[in-house]
């Protein structure tokens, strides 16, 4: 396993380290160095694979467009033609796993700036409130592990007749090059939580998960799908190197122009109130 130490507690253990590759095999080879192993080329599956697919977003009111969901059906298409079996269905993300992963991911700030020593006054205004916000959830006793736990258990439910789970990673084209740093705490998390949704809920249970290139859209920027596995001793990865191959059989390419900047999210009801100082419950 590559190990993580990130910070106080690696954000209540939810952040790992991973490696950036164009190819299945450098992938094996970084992750190897960073785990203090030996790497070992990859096997293949001795069957086809059984793969669900989902493409429901865990954040209510945000889906992917149309060219996010093109690329997923483009890669079912791929993966059906090579001989794996491809079923639609959704993983049991719960409200309380939601809020679990989001009430980690607050305190993560006040843990961090705690543990660094860090004057949070010369912090920025965004990070300032979100290390203000995660000392409430800290001191009102919010994070509580039992959450990630049965949801880690609810997900090798899932797991039991399926190999992998196939789902989009974004909604759409990157956020535009913007001084996100100049702007507030809410319309931070609100762009993030309506730009990534699908990707929070594994850091939560601790399933590995890799994202992958899958074509390039109609505005020139590569597309990307999610492939998330279960929890071991039960997982079984011989297959995802094969699985990787076919959704980007000629490695990840580099975008071929610049779009105009997509307009600004609006901020999520349910996040205004935490601004104000309030949270969920995990």
């Amino acid at each position: 396993m590559v190990p993580a130490d990130i910070g106080a507690d690696s954000w209540s253990g939810m952040a790992v380290n991973g490696a950036l590759a164009t190819t299945v095999a450098d992938l094996v080879v970084a992750h190897s160095v960073m785990a203090g192993e030996e790497p070992v080329p990859p096997g293949a599956p001795d069957r086809p694979l059984r793969i669900a697919l989902s493409t429901r977003s865990p954040v209510p009111g945000v889906r992917a467009d149309a060219a996010t969901r093109a690329a997923v059906d483009d890669v079912v298409a791929r993966l059906r033609a090579a001989g794996h079996t491809v079923v639609r269905r959704d993983p049991p993300i719960s409200l309380g796993a939601a809020a679990g992963a989001l009430t980690r991911w607050m305190v993560g700030a006040h843990d961090d700036a705690e543990h660094l020593g860090l004057d949070r006054h010369a912090l920025q205004a965004r990070s300032r409130t979100h290390a203000r916000i995660g000392r409430l959830v800290r001191r009102a006793g919010l994070v509580r592990p039992r959450t990630a736990v049965r949801f880690r258990e609810r997900m090798e439910g899932f797991f039991g007749d399926v190999d992998v789970l196939l789902s989009p990673v974004t909604t759409g084209p990157p956020l535009a090059a913007r001084p996100w740093h100049e702007r507030g705490f809410l319309a931070n998390i609100t762009a993030n939580a309506r730009w990534a949704p699908w990707t929070a809920a594994w850091n939560l249970a601790g399933l590995p998960a890799s994202v992958v290139p899958a074509g390039i859209r109609p505005d020139g920027l590569p597309a990307a799908v999610q492939f998330v596995g279960p929890p071991a001793p039960k997982g079984d990865y011989s297959g995802w190197p094969e699985s990787w191959s076919v959704c980007s059989p000629g490695g990840a390419t580099r975008p071929s122009s610049t779009p105009p900047h997509p307009p600004m999210p609006r901020p999520l009801p349910e996040l205004r109130s935490m601004a104000a100082g309030a949270a969920p419950g995990a």
